[in-house]
């Protein structure tokens, strides 16, 4: 998660950068970029912050079970609620 927030920093900075150096559709398209990254920033931090209260003695099971739930939570924002 860590790698994943140093990149999606980057991003966020280069496609600001970008933004202000261009026009037109070019300047809207970096600027998507940014704000695109700025979900993945929250996504990387939920990450971040649940993988820490994990605990060492955590079974493979629950943490099986706690990977299915976060991928069951990302399809639901990535596919939208009709699914659900």
């Amino acid at each position: 998660m860590m790698v994943l927030r140093g990149w999606v920093v980057a991003n966020i900075a280069s496609g600001l950068a970008m933004r202000s150096n261009t026009s037109g559709v070019d300047s809207r398209f970096w600027e998507m970029n940014a704000i695109w990254n700025g979900v993945n920033l929250a996504i990387a931090g939920f990450g971040y912050f649940t993988a820490a209260k994990l605990g060492a003695d955590d079974s493979v099971s629950e943490l099986y079970q706690e990977q299915m739930g976060m991928d069951k939570t990302l399809l639901f924002f990535n596919a939208g609620p009709g699914l659900g």
